[in-house]
């Protein structure tokens, strides 16, 4: 990842110096403050009763989707300022990136063991269906030199990714605090941080 990064800078610095440059410098403060909530979120302790008790997968979660509604207001306020496809490319790779190792860990960690659950409410496959198309829209940007076309795939991942976010924090994380224990809870919020500190690391 990190080459592909160094290649995409190389490349559009020289289409365009100024406008590169300020994108790239955007994108890399939105990295940073994804990274340095992570690592918040990695150190993060409760202290109650004396007892230090470890964060919850459903906190850690909801703590990520913080940081990427921040990012989504950045790539709103962007995306009518960029004139190149190749601009809107950065900015959708950078997020598709973020979210990709969100949703891995999310997947994995949450919502395999809610699947059934998810099933017999209905969610389930909608769920999959969600992902799938935000995934389809951010790969279109990365294939399309199209700046139209670009520009609307790269918006209706973000509008996509807001609706998802938004039910599963109604009805994924309360399920998981209704269904599961409030240890398995916290083993899994362990899990998240351990994975988290070994892609930041």
């Amino acid at each position: 990842m990190a080459a592909q990064w160094k290649i995409r800078q190389t490349i559009f610095a020289f289409l365009n110096p100024v406008r590169a440059a300020d994108l790239e410098r955007k994108a890399r403060q939105e990295r940073k403050s994804y990274q340095r909530w992570q690592t918040v979120c990695f150190k993060h302790d409760i202290v109650e009763n004396d007892n230090r008790t470890a964060m919850k997968i459903t906190e850690a979660l909801l703590a990520e989707h913080v940081v990427f509604h921040n990012l989504f207001d950045h790539v709103e306020r962007a995306l009518p300022l960029l004139r190149t496809a190749a601009e809107i490319r950065s900015l959708g790779g950078l997020l598709q990136s973020l979210l990709n190792a969100h949703s891995e860990v999310e997947e994995e960690l949450l919502v395999r063991p809610l699947d059934h659950c998810l099933d017999q409410i209905g969610h389930c496959e909608t769920f999959h269906q969600e992902h799938q198309e935000i995934d389809n829209n951010l790969k279109r940007v990365q294939t399309t030199r199209n700046l139209k076309l670009a520009r609307a795939c790269l918006m209706s991942a973000v509008v996509a990714s807001r609706k998802h976010f938004d039910k599963e924090e109604r009805i994924v994380f309360p399920l998981a605090e209704k269904l599961l224990k409030s240890r398995t809870l916290t083993d899994l919020g362990n899990a998240w941080m351990k994975q988290s500190n070994c892609t930041m690391g």
